[in-house]
């Protein structure tokens, strides 16, 4: 197996044929064909169920191909890297990044960034934390930013900033309040990023309080639209919360010891960064970022 049979394997995967396949790749079909075929003697098994006018990949094929496109990332990305070594200050910072800290903290902490390393090019990988944590021991992203808690076995983590978790509604689920309290917000129509399911649910049973989550989501900015529409009052991280502001939507603290998360760049321990990651490992440092 090699990478020219991947990147043939993933374009016929894509596009469903080989004729389309080739079409893409701007060749004949018949090296295409020796190579899937080649590709599914070398690994024993069938990667493509084949109709009278599409290919549809086998439980096989489709393990492959996610392993194929992570090595094909992997090769592209390690070209760039050593290419970027021969000029001074460019690259490119692969990185991952939580939706709550993108929604609201990413654009200005890239922002000055790229003040301070303006031939630093960017590619972002917006999942969750356990996704982007797998991302990162592969080796597809470079560093990640992701909040607590979450394992930190063979990782590098530089603490960045801690908040609290807030309420945010419309102004009548809570009107004239300051704060909420526990016992209030367990009558109202709750939309949970689901990251902190587990979290808030434990909260909540520490004051012996069941909740009543109307909605839940992998996306903080998801919840905080759901909020700004009426729909219910989103739980967010304080930072998730801030666009809201000038919104109809009121962002109040939670009464008692409340629950906190730290943002955290994270980088696999003992690696060689590259220009662009150092860059950034460095840059998180600063208070002042």
């Amino acid at each position: 197996m090699d990478l020219k049979q991947l990147q043939y394997f993933v374009a016929v995967a894509e596009e469903g044929g080989i004729t389309a396949a080739a079409r893409k790749l701007y060749m004949s079909q018949p090296p295409i064909t020796a190579q899937i075929k080649q590709l599914e003697e070398e690994l024993s098994c069938v990667l493509f169920l084949r109709g009278a006018r599409s290919m549809r990949l086998t439980d096989e094929g489709r393990l492959l191909y996610e392993r194929a496109k992570t090595m094909l990332e992997l090769e592209r990305s390690t070209r760039e890297e050593i290419a970027a070594r021969f000029f001074a200050g460019e690259g490119t910072l692969r990185l991952g990044v939580v939706s709550s800290v993108a929604s609201s903290l990413l654009p200005g902490w890239l922002r000055r960034f790229h003040d301070l390393h303006p031939n630093i090019r960017f590619e972002l990988s917006e999942e969750n934390t356990y996704q982007l944590l797998e991302k990162l021991r592969a080796g597809v992203i470079e560093a990640a930013l992701v909040r607590t808690p979450f394992p930190a076995e063979h990782l590098r983590a530089i603490e960045i900033s801690s908040e609290m978790l807030v309420a945010a509604g419309r102004a009548g689920f809570f009107p004239e309040a300051e704060r909420v309290t526990l016992e209030q917000l367990a009558h109202l129509p709750l939309l949970i990023y689901r990251r902190w399911e587990r979290i808030a649910e434990e909260m909540f049973a520490g004051g012996g309080l069941v909740p009543r989550v109307l909605l839940r989501s992998d996306s903080a900015s998801t919840i905080a639209a759901m909020a700004e529409s009426g729909l219910g009052v989103g739980l967010l991280p304080q930072s998730a919360a801030q666009p809201l502001e000038k919104s109809q939507v009121r962002i109040l603290p939670i009464d008692g010891d409340g629950v906190r998360t730290t943002i955290t760049a994270v980088f696999r321990a003992h690696a060689t960064l590259s220009h662009a990651a150092e860059a950034f490992a460095q840059f998180v440092q600063d208070p002042f970022r």
